[in-house]
């Protein structure tokens, strides 16, 4: 389900485009600041919060509501005792950084080792190569339109040599959409 910024909710696998879209829904919302860094107030006792403290004391609570509210029951544990949206936010990040980092390097590994099986029609393998591009442009890496043609004829049997031969010899810089 999605909010009506189009933020997703947040689960194991969508943190690059949840971040995204989070962060923006904040920006609208003008609760992104706030989010940002630990709020600073002019005193500790609530009960003696000046008006620009009250105000900040709401944003940072709506920040952390809006947040909580796009993370999955499976993840909600890991941020239910955060007690800012600044504490949120960097906890996410934190967690997803590294989780970040190993898939880039698993979706690495299988993208430079793509080969079509025997069994599997061309249309198949050039889906699941574009799947695995998409998988790792999500996770911030560039990938170019070259490498991900050369990627796709270098995981080509030898039946299809001669189609690769003349896509090499065309010219054409390939676009890859």
């Amino acid at each position: 389900m999605v909010d009506n910024f189009g933020v997703p909710e947040l689960d194991s696998h969508n943190w690059t485009t949840w971040s995204v879209r989070m962060q923006s829904s904040l920006v609208i919302s003008d609760l992104w600041d706030v989010t940002q860094s630990e709020p600073v107030y002019s005193t500790d006792d609530t009960t003696q919060f000046t008006d620009q403290d009250k105000l900040k004391f709401s944003s940072v609570s709506k920040a952390k509501a809006k947040i909580l509210l796009r993370v999955s029951n499976k993840l909600l544990p890991h941020v239910i005792d955060c007690g800012t949206s600044h504490q949120v936010w960097a906890k996410l990040q934190h967690h997803y950084k590294q989780k970040s980092i190993q898939q880039t390097i698993y979706h690495q590994k299988q993208f430079h080792n793509l080969r079509k099986l025997d069994v599997e029609d061309i249309e198949s393998y050039v889906n699941w190569a574009m799947e695995l591009v998409n998988m790792l442009r999500e996770t911030g890496n560039a990938v170019t339109d070259s490498a991900v043609a050369i990627a796709i004829f270098s995981g080509l049997p030898p039946s299809y040599n001669i189609v690769c031969t003349v896509l090499e010899n065309n010219c054409i810089e390939p676009i890859v959409a």
